[in-house]
């Protein structure tokens, strides 16, 4: 028998939960879907499809094309070979400024320290 369920992926963190550390979280959340047998497609579809679709912006986001938000995650690996490619983050591409991975690294860090969000940045 197979079930039709919905998902997507996404953090519960944001009710100032400090157990979650958003996007960090997410990480972890797309281990343990691929640890559950969900594969990669599907993880990076609940990831961007999904989501838009849920909210109701399927006009504006969830997929790169014409006219949509040009927010992006550029990656380092095929993530739908394997989730861990997931992880490989290159550059962010957000409200049209690109984020390289050296800066990427510096905000973490950075972030990291203020709030204690990764312990093992501040040691």
């Amino acid at each position: 028998m197979i079930i039709n369920i919905k998902m997507m992926t996404g953090t519960d963190g944001g009710s100032g939960d400090n157990w979650n550390t958003a996007g960090y979280s997410l990480h972890q959340e797309f281990d343990e879907l691929e640890k559950a047998g969900i594969p990669p497609l599907h993880v990076l579809q609940m990831t961007t499809l999904k989501g838009a679709g849920f909210l109701d912006r399927m006009n504006d986001m969830g997929t790169v094309d014409t006219g949509k938000n040009a927010d992006l995650v550029l990656l380092d690996a095929n993530p739908i070979e394997s989730v861990q490619n997931l992880h490989g983050i290159n550059a962010v591409i957000r409200a049209g400024a690109y984020h390289d991975n050296q800066k990427l690294s510096s905000m973490k860090e950075r972030l990291g320290t203020k709030w204690n969000l990764r312990p093992e940045l501040s040691a």
